[in-house]
């Protein structure tokens, strides 16, 4: 089944996700989900990757290089996905942002919630989930 994503305006672009994921077959069936209901996803290997892209991102100024969300593992290598979140809250980026974890870490899914998480998937989720928090997540974001 595909799912197309339903936004607040008819937009002349599509969604475009970050996904950052230190696991590639997990990535890769996250990215390829995402693909097949018609957004632009750029993938990344961990936090420090997508700071890196946020920061080039800001800095050419292009619209068309917004993100619209990101979705991030919780732990991954040099920093986590709770680092990436509060950096992210810390800088000039509105951008919605939606953790995997273990849904059994009360501790760090309290934390991310603290920090403003849009939402927080389990890791093996289903991906009508995943295409549902999606949707809910960038609704109000966009535009």
């Amino acid at each position: 089944m595909v799912h197309k994503f339903e936004t607040k305006q008819d937009t002349a672009r599509p969604l475009r996700i970050l996904v950052a994921e230190g696991d590639e077959k997990h990535r890769s069936r996250v990215s390829e989900a995402l693909r097949r209901d018609g957004c632009e996803v750029v993938e990344v290997h961990d936090a420090v990757d997508a700071m890196d892209y946020l920061a080039q991102t800001l800095t050419t100024g292009n619209v068309s290089d917004r993100l619209d969300l990101i979705l991030s593992e919780l732990w991954m290598p040099v920093f986590s996905g709770l680092d990436l979140l509060a950096r992210i809250r810390r800088a000039p980026w509105a951008v919605p942002v939606v953790l995997f974890a273990d849904l059994r870490d009360d501790q760090n899914t309290a934390e991310a919630q603290r920090l403003g998480a849009a939402a927080i998937l389990d890791r093996g989720c289903e991906l009508e989930a995943l295409r549902h928090v999606v949707s809910l997540a960038t609704r109000e974001a966009r535009p």
